[in-house]
């Protein structure tokens, strides 16, 4: 088991974000910190609104 959460980790390590295609993935979405916080962000103006 712990095999397969290394390898996943591995995949996600080298890949860029989807958004801003400046900063390395940090988890299995393949964004960025910054981006998801941007992402929550939109996301409860746009359910406010």
């Amino acid at each position: 088991m712990s095999k397969i959460v290394l390898q996943k980790k591995e995949s996600v390590k080298d890949a860029k974000c989807l958004k801003c295609r400046k900063r390395e993935a940090t988890r299995n979405d393949q964004l960025c910190d910054s981006c998801r916080f941007i992402l929550t962000l939109e996301n409860i103006v746009t359910t406010k609104e």
